[in-house]
């Protein structure tokens, strides 16, 4: 995280405040690997949470934003999320390091608006892209390893069809 975020400011961009996104629940017990009822035997501390790095170009600001005021979650606007991880095994594929669509939902509904583009420079299996379009936004992702970015662009070609009953006996 430390390291990211000094690269990030060295080449010019603004750190905004970081998210702390809790993959668990505050009422979620927790246990160490090594420990075993009360006996600690070289306890490793399991990661309940990873940093969402935010920044900017320069100051964000929009001249003519209409926002999200109406749907805005002001849960969305605290530094701690709490929401459930996503696992790497969908139809999709089977990316090491999935996260959750509503990571991504809250991201980009606070920071863009129907029609404008989202970029996504670390694709993976495409959840960015995926998210994006269904909110009504454009994407561009790109990724160092073909494999995931085809698999991206196989999750998005995927479309939901709307299907109309018109009689008890049409379908």
């Amino acid at each position: 995280f430390a390291k990211a975020t000094l690269m990030l400011t060295d080449i010019g961009f603004l750190l905004r405040e970081p998210i702390v996104w809790s993959k668990s629940s505050k009422d979620d017990q927790a246990w160490c690997w090594g420990t075993c009822v009360g006996s600690p035997n070289n306890p490793t501390i399991r990661s309940a949470c990873e940093m969402v790095i935010l920044v900017s170009k320069d100051h964000y600001h929009r001249l003519h934003s209409t926002g999200v005021r109406g749907s805005l979650n002001l849960e969305w606007c605290k530094n701690v999320w709490f929401i459930p991880p996503a696992w790497g095994h969908t139809r999709f594929g089977t990316h090491p390091a999935p996260f959750p669509e509503e990571l991504v939902k809250r991201l980009v509904l606070l920071f863009s608006e129907p029609g404008e583009t989202v970029l996504d420079p670390f694709l993976g299996g495409g959840t960015t892209t995926w998210v994006a379009k269904k909110l009504g936004r454009h994407s561009i992702g790109y990724d160092i390893t073909l494999k995931w970015c085809k698999e991206a662009a196989m999750r998005c070609a995927q479309q939901m069809l709307e299907l109309e009953r018109t009689t008890d006996e049409g379908i």
